[in-house]
């Protein structure tokens, strides 16, 4: 018997050095969604609004959808990138300055301005009047989208750090011929009483769903019990009612109004 078990000793660590490689190895497990799965990113900014009772938010997000696997043949190698490394893969960046630019100057292409010159005037002004830091955390956070040397070379245009250093030497009128509504220099109380009397001779209405009935019950004082405010927001509340909003386009050209909508005919 004890040579019996000895031979079966021998013949597991024989077998053990033919089957068993030198190094153990397991292949990568992973999961297989369901068809039409999606992940989303969401990258959002909610507001609170003051309401009594309620508790709504004003929120401006970005999203991204990407379809996931629904079965094995869908995953492809992912590149190396050092020798005998799969398991490390690139990083990417999801949101730069260059990404950031770019949507801004669409999106104020689409506003009816020119996008580049005025995102290049903006950058100007906030290199030559910085936001301080009353302003808090978003006006940090703005001060540094708005200083393209506050990080590590991206490959912008150079246009972008020149207009930072005009902005710093106090040169920011070059860019009033392309530009000549000022984006970072809006006055903020009297376009604040233009917007609530602009709101009150020409509501937004019904069909703008819950963001339009949000940013009508902010523009309109009488909508909420008294709050003590200064009487100035319900006199251009009541000018707007009768339709003359002409005393604070003196002091604010831009309606923000017409900034966030546009006319449609019915």
């Amino acid at each position: 018997m004890k040579c019996l078990g000895i031979l079966f000793l021998i013949s597991l660590a024989v077998l053990s050095d033919l089957v068993i490689p030198s190094k153990l190895n397991r292949e990568e497990r992973a999961l297989v969604f369901p068809q039409g799965s999606v992940v989303t990113f969401i990258i959002a900014i909610a507001i609170p609004v003051d309401l009594v009772q309620r508790h709504v938010f004003n929120s401006f997000n970005f999203a991204a959808n990407y379809a996931v696997p629904r079965n094995a043949t869908d995953y492809t190698t992912i590149p190396a990138r050092f020798p005998n490394d799969y398991s490390r893969r690139s990083e990417r960046s999801i949101i730069n300055r260059k990404w950031f630019y770019r949507m801004t100057s669409n999106y104020l292409r689409n506003s009816g301005f020119n996008g580049t010159s005025c995102l290049l005037r903006t950058i100007c002004e906030a290199s030559e009047t910085p936001l301080n830091q009353e302003n808090g955390l978003h006006g940090e956070i703005l001060q540094i989208i708005l200083s393209p040397s506050s990080s590590i070379d991206e490959g912008l245009p150079r246009a972008f750090y020149e207009a930072e250093e005009q902005g710093k030497l106090a040169n920011c009128g070059v860019y009033s011929k392309f530009c000549p509504e000022s984006l970072y220099g809006h006055p903020g109380k009297p376009c604040l009483l233009r917007a609530i009397c602009d709101e009150a001779a020409d509501p937004i209405n019904e069909d703008n769903g819950v963001l339009g009935d949000v940013i009508h019950i902010i523009l309109t004082p009488s909508t909420s019990v008294r709050e003590d405010l200064n009487p100035e927001y319900y006199k251009a509340e009541e000018l707007g009612h009768s339709g003359d909003c002409s005393k604070y386009k003196k002091y604010c050209h831009q309606s923000l109004i017409d900034l966030i909508s546009k006319v449609v005919q019915l």
